[in-house]
């Protein structure tokens, strides 16, 4: 497929080679496989809870983390969808996800009471923190660096 288009003309054509039939199937497949994943581990965490007789629910500082990762790794996947043949990119979400967590667990183990106003600021920085990051180690690969 080669590089994501690097200007407004050729993104547009960028665009138009994903809605082809294939394009479509893929998409399709990709939603479905996040899709089951997220049942397997509803299920999983639901038994795990029966299992150890815990009360049912699940924290919502927690789900806000997922909810924010989810976000995060879809508008990376979209914006560098050229890339996602590439283990680059896949290295460098991993990289940054590993970062994401640690941090975020560490925050969230402190806090008692988190609030979606500051799952909606940490999301936003985060999102301009990826973005940049990305950009500039994509932009590298790009220009003739170390291609995976």
């Amino acid at each position: 497929m080669g590089h994501p288009p690097t200007d407004f003309m050729s993104e547009a054509k960028h665009t138009a080679s994903h809605r082809t039939r294939r394009g479509r199937l893929h998409d399709y497949l990709l939603y479905c496989a996040i899709g089951f994943s997220l049942i397997a581990l509803i299920v999983l965490y639901g038994n795990y809870q029966v299992e150890h007789k815990q009360p049912p629910g699940f924290p919502a500082k927690w789900l806000g983390l997922f909810i924010m990762t989810g976000l995060l790794l879809y508008f990376a996947v979209r914006t560098y969808r050229g890339f996602t043949d590439r283990t680059r990119l896949w290295r460098l979400i991993a990289i940054f996800g590993a970062g994401h967590f640690l941090v975020a667990w560490l925050l969230l183990t402190l806090m008692q009471r988190v609030t979606l106003g500051d799952f909606a600021i940490a999301t936003i920085a985060e999102y301009f923190i990826l973005m940049a990051y990305l950009e500039h180690f994509m932009k590298r690969d790009e220009a003739g660096g170390p291609h995976s």
